[in-house]
């Protein structure tokens, strides 16, 4: 889409929000949407979406983008996956409502949700929406050791206590702590690459950030004045600036 067109369909939400809408909500969607600033929206969508009601869901996507949200897709494929395993006669179970993930069905599971992401960004990308697809290290998993080889089953707390426990005996405690260290390193770069991270830029500052901080330095001076006078104890002092 055009920038053109993209300003006629902004004028147009607004144009709608007049007839139907109060001033505020005009003015809310202004300041949302049409700022400088980029708007991301995470959306989640399942498999069986993407299977039966693929046109409505670019379209909706499409539209966010050009109301000024910048989509993040999480996309399923599990009607797809299952379809592929049943052609390749490959077993697999479900506990609890998620699959049981198998070093065969892992290969197969890479494919198929492969070919759905290269499905969503064509797509996409047909409708003039720009969309970039990421599916690089998602299924990434290896062999810590050839004596623990894959964890095929569902990982819960007291599973993973289980499965380090299991390390720590079979393993040793060197390869227990080298093994505890990968599992950190996979948490913080899985947080990273999810933009679970916090930049600095994305902290609101308060506009009564600054009398708060004068009057906070000014309490701390009565108290060291109290303090430095011989009126109270060093350990009230301390408690009373923590």
């Amino acid at each position: 889409m055009t920038q053109a067109s993209n300003i006629f369909i902004k004028d147009t939400i607004i144009k709608l929000l007049t007839a139907i809408g109060s001033e505020k909500e005009i003015k809310k969607y202004i300041n949302k949407f049409s700022s400088t600033e980029q708007q991301f929206a995470v959306i989640k969508v399942g498999g069986a979406v993407v299977e039966e009601d693929l046109d409505n869901l670019i379209s909706s996507l499409v539209f966010l983008n050009q109301v000024g949200l910048r989509p993040i897709i999480i996309h399923g494929g599990g009607p797809g996956l299952s379809k592929e395993l049943d052609a390749k006669k490959i077993d697999f179970s479900f506990i609890d409502g998620q699959r049981v993930t198998s070093e065969a069905v892992r290969d197969v599971a890479i494919n198929v949700f492969g070919d759905i992401n290269s499905l969503l960004v064509r797509r996409l990308n047909e409708q003039g929406a720009l969309a970039i697809g990421f599916k690089e290290e998602i299924f990434k998993s290896e062999k810590k050791s050839e004596e623990l080889g894959y964890v095929d089953e569902l990982l819960s707390k007291k599973k993973l206590q289980q499965i380090i426990s299991q390390v720590y005996k079979i393993a040793g405690n060197a390869k227990c702590a080298k093994f505890l260290d990968d599992i950190k390193y996979l948490g913080f770069q899985s947080a990273y690459k999810g933009g679970l991270s916090i930049g600095l830029s994305a902290v609101k500052i308060p506009e009564a950030k600054d009398g708060l901080v004068k009057g906070a330095k000014e309490e701390v001076k009565g108290v060291w004045d109290n303090y430095l006078m011989g009126l109270i104890t060093d350990n009230e002092r301390y408690n009373q600036v923590i």
